[in-house]
């Protein structure tokens, strides 16, 4: 079957990124400012209608939360209610570069962050594991993660959060099958990465036209996966 095709000689997201989720300030108008008000202060992204998250594009307002249990002890007394208070490990947001995708969504759709934004638990973020760092391009994951492909894969395997309100779980991108670069595809694997950073740096510029660029990199990306022009259309057209 197709799926299986897409599934074939591939390896899980999981397997060669960290794949985590954000941030749950919970006191909000206590942990989050639109100042730096000192130090412990990092600039955050992911309240509801401060922030657009689409393919290849991210901006956000300026906000900035204080990343300090401290501080949000001074509010709550009760041990169990502070555990509701989930700063998560800084080390998954001052990565040089990380995927984030958005949670709340029918699609897979993200884009890159090389701006060290701390994010909340309605964008989930992914990075190269150390030892995958020299053999692939977290541009090309990207690619991936947001084409005709995967997004046929995502919604086949039923793996949306069924109800009102579509839900990505971590547990789903965790499990996408992701192409293993050989030294066959390793030249397509770089003109995808190069057109992924293209769009990218068009849309951060506001020049959003980039649609031929973006069907050009899911044309690449359908050829990584080896497919054939009839699976192809059964792609695109899901």
């Amino acid at each position: 079957s197709l799926l299986r095709k897409i599934e074939r000689d591939q390896q899980k997201l999981a397997d060669i990124c960290e794949v985590r989720d954000g941030i749950v300030p919970y006191i909000r108008e206590k942990m989050l400012s639109n100042l730096k008000i000192d130090d412990r202060y990092v600039k955050f992204a992911g309240v509801s209608g401060t922030y657009k998250l689409d393919r290849y594009y991210f901006t956000a307002e300026e906000m900035y939360l204080c990343y300090d249990i401290n501080e949000a002890k001074k509010y709550i007394s009760d041990v169990e209610e502070l555990r509701k208070v989930q700063l998560r490990d800084k080390e998954i947001f001052l990565q040089p570069e990380k995927i984030i995708t958005s949670q709340n969504s029918a699609q897979l759709k993200g884009s890159i962050d090389r701006s060290q934004y701390f994010v909340s638990n309605s964008i989930h973020s992914t990075y190269l594991k150390e030892q995958f760092r020299d053999k692939y391009k977290l541009s090309f994951i990207l690619a991936c993660m947001n084409s005709s492909v995967l997004n046929y894969y995502y919604n086949s395997k039923r793996l949306k959060g069924v109800d009102l309100h579509p839900q990505i779980l971590i547990s789903t991108l965790k499990i996408l099958p992701i192409p293993k670069i050989t030294s066959e595809s390793l030249d397509l694997v770089d003109k995808i990465s190069d057109l992924v950073e293209q769009v990218i740096s068009l849309k951060k510029d506001g020049i959003a036209v980039t649609d031929n660029l973006e069907k050009q990199i899911d044309d690449f990306v359908i050829e990584v996966y080896g497919l054939n022009k009839e699976e192809k259309e059964t792609v695109r057209n899901s």
